[in-house]
């Protein structure tokens, strides 16, 4: 958990740092990619390697966020009797929204509502 928050954190600033690279440097033009068939100016190239980068943040972040939840979760059905309803709405709801309806839950958990709305 803490490998992939610190490797999302890591990917944030790289993903700054090349966009910072990028600043106010003209676009230059094509390269002909296959004997000219294709055409890939510099800017869909930089844009490529932007959004790669915003990808894996998010999911580097995501992964670390979900974890988190599950590790709550099992704290907090450790430290009391839980109903079995309650901890089948807390394992679920990272993968159905419709497990969010469950208000009473919620109530009584409000971190994992929070991470809950992070994760989703």
């Amino acid at each position: 958990m803490i490998l992939t928050l610190i490797g999302g954190i890591a990917l944030a600033i790289g993903h700054h740092l090349f966009y910072n690279s990028l600043a106010g440097k003209p676009v230059e033009g094509n390269y002909s990619i296959q004997d000219g068939k294709w055409g890939v100016s510099k800017q869909q190239i930089n844009s490529g390697i932007g959004t790669a980068f915003a990808f894996l943040i998010k999911a580097f972040l995501a992964v670390a966020v979900s974890t988190a939840y599950l590790q709550v979760v099992w704290r907090a059905v450790k430290r009391q009797e839980t109903p079995l309803a309650t901890i089948d709405t807390l394992f679920s709801a990272p993968g159905s929204v419709m497990a969010f309806l469950g208000v009473s839950v919620w109530f009584k958990y409000p971190i994992l509502l929070f991470l809950f709305a992070i994760v989703t």
